[in-house]
């Protein structure tokens, strides 16, 4: 069913990185697999949530989502080994994920700072909002405080940017501290994609994707009619 006012989609932007980068997350992610299985999160495909909201007007999302793509130039990232989100407050379990250098989160930061100026007045609010009911008490009072502000609980300081592997349940993760922990990934990399992920039943599919740095360099179905 097409996104409407009356029935506004999950959608978030989010950032694809470059082919290194990728074949490093899928390589992690196909180990995770073979020692523990199925985690939340490992079937997604490599990419770096900017921003997530719903909306009632999916094309101009698709818009914004162009304009903002065309004003900024690709992202120089490094890898510099682990984070782990222990207990992520959203899904209860230890989220594995390749921590980012510190120049590269100043320059996330500022662009999702923009694409929230641009998105947040768009979004539905109180759909927005509800997403997070069922977890909304273990959010800090900053995190509510963003989700009634702009939709979304990780924003500014308060937003740790980073590509997710698999949030991984606690009676598995012995086996990923074993085997993985004891390294510590390093790479160079850009991002230098931006898309448009609708969420339905919990699993991202992108619809449009914009090229950083470049007037009209749209791929995939950017239809909304297509939704």
């Amino acid at each position: 069913m097409p996104a409407s006012s009356l029935n506004p989609a999950t959608l978030f932007l989010g950032l694809e990185p470059d082919v290194a980068l990728a074949r490093l997350v899928l390589e992690y992610k196909e180990r995770v697999h073979a020692l523990v299985g199925p985690q939340t999160f490992l079937d997604h495909a490599p990419h770096l949530t900017l921003y997530l909201a719903a909306f009632g007007d999916v094309a101009a999302v698709l818009t914004a989502a162009e304009a903002l793509a065309a004003s900024t130039a690709p992202i120089a990232v490094r890898v510099e080994g682990w984070h782990v989100f222990w207990a992520d407050q959203l899904t209860g379990s230890h989220t594995l994920v390749l921590k980012l250098d510190a120049a590269a989160v100043v320059s996330l930061r500022a662009l999702q700072a923009r694409a929230i100026g641009i998105l947040a007045p768009l979004r539905a609010a109180a759909e927005s909002a509800s997403r997070y009911d069922d977890r909304r008490e273990y959010l800090s009072p900053n995190e509510q405080a963003s989700i009634d502000r702009t939709g979304f609980p990780y924003t500014g300081e308060h937003w740790h940017p980073h590509v997710t592997i698999a949030s991984i349940a606690a009676d598995d993760w012995p086996a990923i501290a074993r085997e993985l922990l004891t390294e510590s990934p390093r790479l160079a990399a850009m991002v230098p994609t931006l898309t448009c992920y609708r969420i339905d039943d919990e699993q991202p599919a992108p619809f449009g994707s914009f090229a950083l740095g470049r007037v009209g360099a749209a791929s995939r179905d950017t239809s909304p009619l297509a939704l």
